[in-house]
C-alpha cells in the first residue's frame, strides 16, 4: 500500500498584517466606555483623539515612503542607491518603520486615550457646579484658578 502525502494549505494572517485594522475601534470602545463622562465630553474627546490618530497614521505613511525610497534597487545595470542614502538615515528609518508597523498603531490609540484621561481627570463637567461655587472663588477642581476662568465657563 502506497502512502500519498497531501499538501495542506493553511491560510493565516500574521498579527502584523492585521495590526492596522483596530486602532480606531479600540479608541472608540475605550472612549465611549469610560464611566463618569457625559456623552458630549465623550464625543469631544473622541473627535480630538481621532484627529490625533489620523496624524499618527499620516506620520506612519511618511516614514513608510521615506523608508521605501532609501532601499537600494536592483536594475539591469546593477544596484542603484538613492542619492540621499546614508547608513545612519537607513538605520533610523528602519527602526521608525518597525516601530510604527509592528507596535505603533495600537500603542498610539492607547496613548491618546490615556492622554485624554489625564487632561480631563478630576475636572467636573462644565455647568455641573452652577449655584454651588461663586464665580470669583477658587475652582473646586484644585487648579487654584477662579471658577469663572476654569471649570465654570
Amino acid at each position: 500500500m502506497r502512502q500519498t502525502s497531501e499538501t495542506v494549505t493553511v491560510s493565516r494572517l500574521l498579527l502584523r498584517d492585521t495590526s492596522g485594522d483596530y486602532p480606531l475601534a479600540l479608541l472608540a470602545a475605550l472612549v465611549f466606555a469610560t464611566p463618569a463622562w457625559s456623552l458630549t465630553r465623550r464625543g469631544r474627546v473622541f473627535a480630538v483623539t481621532v484627529g490625533l490618530l489620523i496624524l499618527t497614521q499620516f506620520l506612519s505613511l511618511l516614514v513608510n515612503i521615506e523608508y521605501t525610497k532609501l532601499w537600494p534597487q536592483k536594475t539591469a545595470a546593477g544596484i542603484v542607491v538613492s542619492l540621499d542614502y546614508s547608513k545612519a538615515k537607513m538605520i533610523l528609518f528602519d527602526w521608525l518603520y518597525a516601530f510604527l508597523e509592528f507596535m505603533g498603531r495600537g500603542f498610539f490609540a492607547l496613548l491618546l486615550y490615556f492622554g485624554a484621561i489625564a487632561l480631563v481627570w478630576g475636572r467636573p463637567e462644565p455647568g455641573s457646579m452652577k449655584g454651588s461655587v461663586g464665580r470669583n472663588e477658587p475652582c473646586p477642581c484644585g487648579s487654584g484658578i477662579k471658577t469663572k476662568r476654569c471649570c465654570g465657563r
